[in-house]
């Protein structure tokens, strides 16, 4: 208890007030905002990888039991196909914009 009598309270106040004061908060704002960004993309690179893998797996077992379509379902290994190079191209995209370095002037 004595070490916080010994503390200046109005010094180590006016220290804090002077530090806010001296923040970036433009320039804080845009790291956190970019950061945000590089969260998302990395999600969504990361569900599109897995959703490819899946696709994958499911084409590679239709082949061997030699399936065009799943009966009573919407799959189709033409269909298979299409996503799996929707999945591709948006994974391209992405890299691309990972890629891509943000110029502030």
């Amino acid at each position: 208890m004595d070490e916080v009598k010994k503390v200046d309270w109005q010094k180590l106040e006016q220290q804090l007030r002077l530090s806010y004061e001296q923040i970036n908060w433009s320039n804080l704002q845009d790291k956190i905002n970019t950061s945000l960004a590089q969260i998302k993309i990395d999600s969504i690179h990361q569900a599109l990888t897995l959703n490819l893998k899946e696709l994958n797996l499911l084409e590679k077992a239709m082949k061997e039991n030699n399936i065009v379509a799943i009966p009573d379902t919407d799959i189709r290994l033409d269909v298979i196909h299409e996503n799996q190079k929707k999945a591709e191209d948006q994974l391209e995209k992405i890299k691309a914009a990972k890629a891509k370095k943000i110029v502030r002037l």
